[in-house]
């Protein structure tokens, strides 16, 4: 399987873009706790995007010279973002929930597992996500099951809730761990089989 790796995408952003983006990363990185030393340091990084911030604004109507050094600044913010991604590449190992927590992308994003008709995808907002499983025709209510990984003993699974749609949203789950959900339909007869359980790290 492909290392997961940090996506250089940050380039392609627009200016006003990547100052957010650099301040972002600064503040991540920080409160990590697992990027004591990076190889720009935030002090740095953190001036560069303020320098770019400042050559982007005089820019606007500035002429040719003003317009040279934004091209400058923001050469220079993507040579250091460059620095700071391998950086989080090293730290990483390609660990995904690593690469989220310093406030990159990572090279790719999971497919979300499908076992037996069963998913998990990320929802529109942070810490949520949306359960769908196969419909079953009739009258059917579904039990939804999730854990914090590894996934635990029988009796360690807590129980998420329950629906009559073979849908369900999850939310306020922790961003940057990894879950796992588990579901049963129930008929008429009783409750059936777990489905095979699938995983998702939270966003």
């Amino acid at each position: 399987m492909k290392a997961i790796k940090v996506l250089l995408d940050f380039v392609r952003l627009s200016v006003p873009a990547k100052v957010e983006f650099g301040r972002n990363t600064v503040t991540k990185m920080g409160a990590a706790g697992v990027f004591p030393t990076p190889d720009v340091t935030y002090a740095i990084l953190t001036t560069a995007c303020n320098n770019l911030e400042t050559a982007f604004n005089n820019a606007q109507g500035g002429g040719k010279h003003k317009t040279a050094l934004l091209h400058q600044a923001e050469k220079e913010w993507d040579r250091l973002m460059h620095i700071q991604a391998t950086y989080v590449d090293r730290i990483s190992a390609g660990n995904e929930a690593t690469v989220l927590s310093a406030g990159f992308h990572p090279s790719h994003q999971p497919i979300p597992r499908m076992k037996d008709d069963f998913s998990v995808v990320h929802g529109e907002q942070t810490g949520v996500v949306v359960l769908k499983c196969k419909a079953i025709r009739g009258r059917v209510a579904w039990v939804w099951e999730y854990c914090e990984d590894p996934v635990p003993a029988e009796d360690g699974w807590k129980k998420a809730g329950t629906s009559l749609q073979s849908i369900f949203e999850m939310s306020d789950l922790k961003p940057f761990t990894r879950y796992w959900f588990r579901v049963a339909c129930v008929l008429k007869e009783g409750q059936q089989d777990w489905k095979e359980p699938v995983s998702i790290i939270v966003y």
